[in-house]
């Protein structure tokens, strides 16, 4: 129960982070902080909603059905993941999703490689992910 539920926070942290919302998005950090989740693995499940959105866009772009992706990446049983994404990347460039993919993968060589705080790490990346999502990939 304690990794769905660190799913289901992060992916509601991934929706606050591209609708701008700030209180939300922060709200959600400190809860998951506050039930002493790993900050490498709050960042590991924002990274993969981040990727399935990503590749829902793009399977969308290419005329491919986000589901048929599935086999591909294995989605067995988490099928859902790529209907949800599929419906949520309609509003989101390319290049918005593109640019937070880079933004976290930033987050974790951070995370693992410096002694830099933790927590202030995944804040100041929240901020980045919404400050690229409002300006739409142009920050």
């Amino acid at each position: 129960a304690a990794t769905r539920n660190l799913e289901a926070s992060v992916y509601d942290l991934s929706k606050a982070l591209l609708q701008n919302n700030y209180t939300r998005a922060y709200t959600i950090l400190h809860r998951l902080f506050s039930q002493r989740e790993e900050p490498v693995s709050i960042l590991a499940v924002l990274s993969g909603a981040y990727t399935d959105l990503y590749r829902a866009k793009v399977a969308k772009a290419s005329g491919v059905q986000a589901e048929s992706l599935a086999a591909d990446f294995a989605y067995r049983g988490k099928e859902f993941r790529l209907r949800n994404a599929a419906r949520d990347c309609a509003r989101i460039s390319l290049e918005v999703l593109r640019g937070s993919l880079d933004i976290l993968a930033e987050a974790d060589i951070s995370l693992k490689s410096s002694r830099a705080d933790k927590r202030v790490v995944l804040e100041q990346t929240a901020a980045r992910l919404i400050v690229l999502a409002r300006t739409g990939g142009t920050a």
